[in-house]
This record gives C-alpha cells, sequence and structure tokens, in this order.
C-alpha cells in the first residue's frame, strides 16, 4: 500500500507540474498578443513650456506631434496627465486643442514645487495610439 501511494504521489507532482507549466506558458502568450486596437506607435513630440523653466501655477504647452510616418499629426485627441516624482500628489489633467495641422497647445496647472513628469496621450482620426513620458524638472515655488 505504501508504494501505490508513493506512486500516486509521485504522479500528482507531474500532474501539478505539468498544469503550472501550462499556466504559465498560457500567460506568457496572452501577454506578448499585440491588440491593433490598443497598439502604441512610435511618433514624435516636441513639447515646450511657457514660461521655460515653469513656476508652481498655470503653464502654457505647446506640443508638436508627428505620426510614425513623420507627417503631422491632425485632427487628434490628445490629453496630458501632469504627476510628480515622488507618491502622494494628485494628478493634474489638461486636453490639448489643435491650433494648426499637428501642433497643439494646453495650459496644465503645476500644483507643488519639485519635479514633475508628463504623460502625453494622443489618438489619432484613425485609432492610432501614441505616448509620451516628459520630465519636467525644478517646477519653482512663486
Amino acid at each position: 500500500m505504501a508504494t501505490t501511494l508513493i506512486a500516486r504521489s509521485a504522479r500528482s507532482r507531474q500532474v501539478l507540474a505539468a498544469c503550472i507549466s501550462f499556466c504559465m506558458a498560457a500567460v506568457l502568450l496572452g501577454s506578448c498578443s499585440r491588440d491593433e486596437e490598443s497598439a502604441v506607435e512610435t511618433g514624435s513630440l516636441e513639447l515646450t513650456l511657457d514660461p521655460e523653466n515653469p513656476v508652481v501655477g498655470p503653464s502654457r504647452l505647446t506640443l508638436v506631434i508627428a505620426d510614425p510616418n513623420g507627417d503631422p499629426l491632425t485632427r487628434a485627441e490628445v490629453k496630458i496627465e501632469g504627476n510628480m516624482n515622488h507618491a502622494g500628489m494628485v494628478p493634474v489633467f489638461a486636453d490639448a486643442v489643435e491650433t494648426e495641422p499637428g501642433r497643439y497647445e494646453a495650459e496644465i496647472e503645476f500644483t507643488m514645487g519639485g519635479d514633475w513628469f508628463l504623460l502625453v496621450e494622443a489618438v489619432s482620426a484613425d485609432g492610432t495610439h501614441m505616448s509620451w513620458k516628459k520630465d519636467v524638472w525644478g517646477v519653482r515655488r512663486n
């Protein structure tokens, strides 16, 4: 009887190992698949701030965006999220408006002095997603 229990225990470990391997493979393959609707393409983003050395309060952002082919990105929905580099701060948000082909403007409110980063997401008229992260170092207090 002890031999039967040992054989069953070894068989159970083999089955468990096979199940774990299968699940890990499924997770890895699932994370590698590409969902075309959420695909992120690489385009280019030029971002300028006014004032150039921002202070706590409103700043004007100018974004010049090109699609992956280098053409001006037109008629896109452009959203900006501003965060501080340390945890615990509430993010700030802005929507950019196209002022000429490929050129967008927005106003963002830096609520505290310190180092910030901006997450910019653009969705073109055909549904192509592009995103960038831009650092804004040393926002000064008034």
